[in-house]
Parts: structure tokens; sequence; C-alpha cells
């Protein structure tokens, strides 16, 4: 039963790290376009949303090490 618990940690784990990059792709995207486009307040929006999403999976993943936290928080925000 304990192997199967490690399974499904390391799946968990897996599926919050692909959801880290790929959020992380399209907001530093979306900032760059931001950039480009000189627009203050949506640049401002994209950097705090990386910062904050960033420091949600450093503290759930890392500090934590409560893998099942990530995904609830980084869909309740």
């Amino acid at each position: 039963m304990e192997k199967v618990q490690q399974m499904l940690d390391a799946d968990i784990r897996k599926k919050n790290v692909l959801m880290y990059v790929s959020f992380t792709i399209s907001l530093v995207l979306a900032l760059l376009k931001s950039l480009g486009a000189k627009e203050i307040e949506t640049i401002l929006l994209f950097s705090i949303e990386l910062l904050l999403f960033t420091a949600a999976f450093i503290v759930s993943q890392k500090l934590l090490k409560k893998t099942i936290l990530f995904p609830y928080v980084t869909s309740c925000s």
C-alpha cells in the first residue's frame, strides 16, 4: 500500500511541475507582449501574478512538501 501512495505522490508532483511550467511560459509570453505594447497596468498584473504563482509553487512543493496543495491554491486564485 505504501508503494501505491508513493506512486500517487510522484504522479501529482509531475503534474504540478507540468502545470507550473506551462502556466509560467504563458505568463512570461503575456508579460513580454505587454512590455512590447508598454501597457504599465498589464505589466504589473502579469509580474505580480508570476511572482505569486512561483511563490505558491515553492511554498507548497519545497517548503511544506504538500503536493496536493498546489493545484488547489492556484485554481482558487
